[in-house]
This record gives C-alpha cells, sequence and structure tokens, in this order.
C-alpha cells in the first residue's frame, strides 16, 4: 500500500508549555491583520495559567519574525528585519502575574505610519519567570539554577497594509530529491514511513513584499507523458525576501528510468508559478538535475489581471511589462490558452483547455531579455463583428528556459464584447463550518457566478457570540452581538461566469460553550456586495 506523508510548516493556534511547573496556554500564536496605512488597529491575546495551585509571572515584549530553512517561525530583536512592525507596537499590560487556573487578556495596539504599504510582521513574546519562594533551603538554592531559565511564547502578527504598490511574485527557485534516511533533520520520520522514504524538497522565494501562502502540487511524468505520480506540496507561509524549503514525504518508490517533474505553485497571485526539470532514478539513487543560481528563472509580469471591454468588429489593446529579474539572460515565447478553474481556484491543466482564437494575439510573441532588463508586451484583441456578446477568458503564458529549467508565469486576460450596459455582475454564496477545536473555526465560504461577468471577490469574515435577552436590575436587556474574532481574504483570481468557488478559511476561536454566528461579507466590483450567515450552538465544546 503507498504511503504519503506530508510535513505541514504551519503554527498550530495554541502552545502548551508544560515544561518544569509551567502549564500556560496561549492563544492565538498567529494573528492576520488587514490595515491601511495611517489605520490604528488593536487586537486581544490571551494566557491561561492552567495550574491549580500556583500562580506565574509575566513579562511580555515585542521582537521581530523570521524563518528557519523549513519555514518554522523564530524570534529575533526587535527591528533586526526590513518588514518588522515592532516599533510601531505597544501592549498592555507588559507584566503581569496571572494566579492560579486563571486567564489574563493583553491587548495589542498597532500604529501604522503612513506611506507604507506591504505586509510587515512582529511577534508579542511572553517570557515567563516562576517567583522565588521565602526560606529556602540550602538543598533548594543548588537547584534554583536550573528555575532561572526563560521560557518564551510568541505569538506572530502577520500585517498586511493595502496600497496600489502591494507586490505579489513568488518563485520556485530549486528541487531536491533525497532519501529521508539522508537527512538528519527528517529522522523522526523514519518510523512513520520507513527508512527508505522518498524526500521532496521544493525551495520557494518571496521575492515580493507581504507574506505569500504557498501550496501546490509535484507532477511525475513518464518520458512518454504518462503521470507516474502526483504529490501535494507542503502549504507554508513565506516572509518577503525569504526562501523556505517544503517538503513532501513518501514510502513509494519509482522505478528505475527517466521522469519530467512539473511543479506548480499557488501563492495567491492571478496565476501560479510553474517549474519544469527531469529526474533520474537508478536503483535506490535519485537525481535531479542541479539548478545553479545563475540558472533560476525569475520572472515577473505586471498587471496581472489585463480587462479590455471591447465591441465586434473592433480592435482592443493593453500593454503589459514582463521583467527579468535572473542572474541570466533569457529567451522569453507567448502562448495563449483558455482560462479554466476548478472550484478551489487553481488551473485546469493544458490539456483540458484549448488554444485561444486568432483574434487574441500578443506582440511580440517571442523576445529576448537581459538581466534586470524588462520589455512591454503588448496585447490586442479582435473580435469578429457576428461574435456572440459576452466574457471571453484567456491565459496568457510566457515561458522561459535554462539549461537545467523551464519556468512559466503569465497574466490572466479578462475580455468582455459587448455594450458595457449589459454587463451583470452578480454572486451568489453561502457557507458551512466544517470544523471547530478547542482553538480555530474552519469555515468554508461557497460563491457562484450567476452573471456573465467576472469577479474578483474579497472575503471578510466575523464571528459572534450571541448574548441571549436578559434580566438585570428588573429591566430587560435584548440580545446582542458581541464580535469575537475577524478574517480577511482577498485574491486576485477571478471567478468566471457559471463559476464555482469554495474559500476554506480557518479564524483564530477560543471555543467556549454558547450561541455563535459566522458572517461572510463578501465585496466585488465598485459597489457590489453580498453577506451569508450561520449559526452554531456549542455545548461543552462541541457543536450541536
Amino acid at each position: 500500500m503507498k504511503k504519503l506523508f506530508l510535513i505541514i510548516f504551519i503554527l498550530a493556534a495554541l502552545v502548551y508549555l508544560g515544561q518544569g511547573t509551567f502549564n500556560v496556554r496561549f492563544d492565538p500564536i498567529i494573528v492576520r491583520k488587514t490595515a491601511f496605512a495611517g489605520d490604528k488597529i488593536s487586537y486581544d491575546l490571551f494566557i491561561e495559567n492552567a495550574d491549580p495551585l500556583n500562580p506565574i509571572d509575566v513579562e511580555v515584549s515585542v521582537q521581530d519574525v523570521i524563518q528557519s530553512t523549513y519555514g518554522s517561525y523564530q524570534i529575533a530583536p526587535a527591528g533586526s528585519t526590513s518588514y518588522s512592525a515592532a516599533k510601531w507596537i505597544k501592549v498592555e499590560p507588559n507584566k503581569l502575574r496571572i494566579p492560579p487556573s486563571s486567564t489574563r487578556k493583553i491587548t495589542v495596539e498597532v500604529s501604522i505610519p503612513r506611506g507604507v504599504q506591504g505586509g510587515r510582521y512582529a511577534s508579542i513574546v511572553l517570557t515567563l519567570l516562576p517567583p522565588y519562594q521565602e526560606g529556602t533551603t540550602s538543598q533548594e538554592d543548588a537547584t534554583r539554577f536550573a528555575y532561572q531559565f526563560k521560557y518564551q511564547i510568541p505569538s506572530f502578527l502577520e500585517l498586511t497594509i493595502e496600497g496600489i504598490r502591494k507586490k505579489l511574485e513568488a518563485h520556485v527557485i530549486n528541487f531536491e530529491v533525497a532519501k529521508i534516511a539522508d537527512i538528519p533533520e527528517f529522522h523522526a520520520y523514519k518510523e512513520v514511513v520507513g527508512t527508505n522514504a522518498t524526500l521532496y524538497m521544493v525551495s520557494v522565494l518571496n521575492n515580493g513584499n507581504i507574506y505569500v501562502n504557498v501550496s501546490g502540487e509535484i507532477n511525475i511524468k513518464s518520458q512518454t507523458g504518462r503521470v507516474v505520480a502526483k504529490y501535494p506540496i507542503a502549504t507554508g507561509t513565506v516572509l518577503p525576501g525569504t526562501t523556505v524549503k517544503l517538503p513532501t514525504i513518501t514510502g513509494r518508490q519509482l522505478q528505475p528510468g527517466n521522469y519530467n517533474v512539473r511543479i506548480i505553485l499557488s501563492y495567491g497571485g492571478h496565476r501560479p508559478t510553474i517549474l519544469e526539470t527531469t529526474m533520474t532514478v537508478s536503483g535506490e539513487e535519485l537525481q535531479v538535475k542541479e539548478i545553479s543560481p545563475a540558472e533560476v528563472v525569475l520572472l515577473y509580469v505586471e498587471p496581472g489581471n489585463v480587462e479590455i471591454k471591447s465591441i465586434g468588429g473592433s480592435t482592443r489593446s493593453a500593454t503589459v511589462e514582463v521583467v527579468n529579474n535572473s542572474k541570466v539572460s533569457l529567451d522569453v515565447t507567448a502562448d495563449i490558452y483558455t482560462l479554466k478553474y476548478d472550484i478551489l481556484g487553481d488551473l485546469l491543466p493544458l490539456e483540458e483547455r484549448s488554444k485561444a482564437p486568432d483574434w487574441i494575439s500578443v506582440s511580440p510573441g517571442s523576445f529576448q531579455l537581459k538581466p534586470g532588463q524588462s520589455r512591454r508586451i503588448r496585447v490586442m484583441v479582435s473580435p469578429p463583428k457576428d461574435i456572440r456578446e459576452g466574457g471571453y477568458y484567456y491565459d496568457v503564458i510566457f515561458t522561459a528556459k535554462t539549461e537545467a529549467v523551464k519556468s512559466e508565469y503569465g497574466l490572466n486576460l479578462l475580455v468582455y464584447v459587448g455594450s458595457e450596459d449589459k454587463i451583470n455582475q452578480e454572486l451568489v454564496g453561502d457557507l458551512a463550518v466544517t470544523e471547530i477545536t478547542e482553538s480555530s473555526l474552519d469555515v468554508d465560504v461557497y460563491l457562484k457566478n450567476t452573471g456573465n461577468y467576472h469577479a474578483i471577490p474579497s472575503v471578510t469574515l466575523g464571528i459572534l457570540r450571541i448574548i441571549p435577552e436578559r434580566e438585570e436590575n428588573g429591566m430587560i436587556i435584548p440580545s446582542t452581538t458581541q464580535t469575537i474574532a475577524t478574517a480577511t481574504y482577498s485574491g486576485e483570481v477571478p471567478i468566471l461566469p457559471g463559476e464555482e468557488r469554495i474559500f476554506g478559511v480557518q479564524i483564530p476561536f477560543p471555543a467556549s460553550p454558547g450561541e455563535y454566528e459566522v458572517v461572510a461579507r463578501i465585496t466585488y466590483g465598485t459597489e457590489k456586495s453580498l453577506e451569508v450567515r450561520k449559526r452554531f450552538k456549542l455545548a461543552g465544546g462541541e457543536e450541536q
């Protein structure tokens, strides 16, 4: 039986610290916020002392955050990174004592200066030191040193500052294959997948100015084009200017031979980035063509979504810029296919799509870019006179090759042919609560485009606690609500007419018995919005 084990480097929403005499819960560990330059925002963190007998003393500080090679977040000195938000943050209180079996709240205030955009990051760090006891013996004095170690728990802030210069850019820059026994960091998984398991590692560079959430797929094909294996890429967050290795471990062994490998990386941009390379299996040895830094393809296409309105018998055009951020000159070619997505917003394979008609073209269709050079490319639309009115959607692909790899980048061409007053942009939706844990709530937001024009939605989710009608001092207090958590999703992938889309969102949620309502507000177009709601009850921490 085939074994597949994925390593997902996303920090949990809760951390328990049980070392020494500490029994502490910190919630949430990751906080995502969206704001504008000049805004002031605040949020609360909660720390619970679960020890029924002993209090704990806590100091709170603000630090930076960096990533390890395999994507885990780590604390760094405040102000040490180019994307630090530490100096904008104040916490209150910054020192406190938490009694036994008690919970205390820490308020985090963020003052964003004007003139900044993109992503900024910080960590709110709790340092726990147990108080010394009076009247210790000499034997207790001898062990006192052990109690002077500092135990720290971080909560990480991922802050997105909206603006016209938000830049989403991610690249697959390397692909490595090894046996798990040869990589010490992964020896712990040998009992799960076997000592001969294979480790695939995809290196991802975030070359933008905001964090990206990455996911994707590794497709392995024989030399004849037959699909041999498909493996999901471990999901994770990559900070700006950072390279992270995303591992996939499998117990499946490939037959000796030569294989083509296609890596598809989704990162929240308008189109996934794709890298193709080769792999050879000889007995128990696996080899991939080495990708040197000089051979890495780093193309950037701006804008990612090109919208053109036209009428039959006319010609319209738009220009895009293709930038070569690589260290090597690149020969670039352009192809155009129809644009189609699955329900999760992933592009369908080229085999399931067709070439664009003759009235869609790119000029020039091939060109060369030196390192650091950019070129403006014209996209032209010339629909025939008798064409049906409505939306037409295409995937413009720019392909570049080096000796080791072939990489694909591109843009979405969103064309509407006909009278603009006949444009109907309409979404309908629903939502479902899919999973509840003691620290988070998983929600699926379902949308369908019932109009004749594409929509690029932004989804804001909120969890409301329902406070029932009650009597206080002889007065009837009507039912009210309290917002306890929010989350925002915004992307660049359009929902085309007739298409359905599911957005899976996880919200930090300190579960406790009561009645709640999840509210999803979806905005799209210039003035369009949609709101869907779902109520649920928790009794003893379980959904009813």
